[in-house]
């Protein structure tokens, strides 16, 4: 078990480095040279989106990081170090990012998954929604829409389809935006 606790400014370097080495070490069956040159490109400046940010760590070192989009509420990043995959990391942030929409009231939590990390998703409760192609570095990266209810399910399958209906909108306006940033770089 790691202890999971909030972000700060002296975890940044070890955030890009977690992220690049799971994305080069998980990648590589689901993504062509080209795409995962896109992704550790885009993916090796520290985090500045406004995210709630979580580290994983044992003994002071870190082991993982989580990002949720809190207005949005929608999971940005669970990236573990390749030498800590499948024990149980991943999953210790996840429920600190289910907590922290709990906290804010969230019914729902939203990702756009990998190919790769989709079978941890579905294992954790999430069901697809769609699939959807991001624009990274001028690249198209193939991923998976997904969401999970938090709440219990006495809700309405009405309110759960206009969920549905809301992530895809969120995350077409996303990929509008990518696309605006690319064209006017």
């Amino acid at each position: 078990m790691a202890n999971v606790r909030p972000a700060c400014p002296e975890d940044g370097d070890a955030i890009v480095e977690i992220q690049l080495a799971a994305i080069a070490a998980s990648t590589a069956d689901h993504y062509c040279p080209q795409q995962i040159e896109a992704l550790c490109e885009d993916k090796s400046h520290r985090r500045d989106y406004g995210e709630y940010l979580f580290v994983a760590e044992r003994d002071g070192t870190a082991l993982g990081f989580g990002a949720l989009n809190g207005p949005r509420n929608t999971i940005h990043a669970i990236y573990v170090r390749p030498e800590y995959f499948r024990q149980g990391i991943g999953s210790q942030l996840l429920e600190r990012l289910e907590t922290e929409a709990l906290r804010r009231d969230r019914p729902a939590l939203y990702v756009c998954s990998s190919r790769y990390a989709e079978p941890f998703y579905r294992t954790c409760g999430f069901h697809k929604v769609g699939d959807f192609a991001a624009s990274v570095r001028q690249t198209s990266i193939p991923c998976i829409g997904m969401i999970a209810e938090l709440l219990p399910k006495r809700q309405p399958r009405e309110l759960l389809a206009k969920r549905r209906w809301q992530f895809v909108r969120h995350v077409g306006l996303i990929l509008v935006a990518i696309l605006l940033v690319h064209v006017l770089l």
